[in-house]
């Protein structure tokens, strides 16, 4: 079961690639009304999602001490690897973009995920909205 359950989301992952790391639901329109809620719901201007980074821990790795150091993350003592995610206010994971080695902190992961040019290429000629990140 463990192997169909990892050849099925390989296979996902792999088709997907695109919409997982920016769906095209986020056009300028979408981010806007999303704004729009989020501006009812707590009085805040401007923010249409929140981005965050999540580590997955896992078994230290066989082999050799340079994978062992790749996937080991001193921060938080454990091997395993980094996954961003931007969330919109109705729930829905609308980029998913990794895995990075376990070092990888959140603005290493902002920066190699590419979603910084999407989201400038979005608001060309618009009212800047934001991402909320802790």
């Amino acid at each position: 079961m463990s192997s169909v359950f990892t050849d099925v989301i390989l296979y996902i992952s792999r088709s997907c690639t695109d919409l997982l790391g920016w769906h095209p639901q986020l056009t300028y329109r979408r981010l806007k009304a999303y704004a729009d809620g989020t501006f009812i719901a707590i009085g805040i201007e401007g923010i249409w999602g929140f981005v965050d980074g999540t580590f997955r821990a896992f078994c230290k790795p066989g082999g050799t001490d340079e994978a062992q150091r790749a996937t080991y993350s001193g921060h938080k003592k454990q091997h395993g690897q980094n996954w961003q995610a931007i969330v919109t206010p109705d729930g829905l994971v609308s980029s998913l973009v990794g895995p990075f080695l376990g070092p990888a902190n959140d603005w290493t992961m902002w920066r190699l995920s590419g979603c910084q040019e999407e989201i400038r290429d979005l608001m060309q000629g618009h009212k800047m909205l934001y991402i909320y990140g802790d």
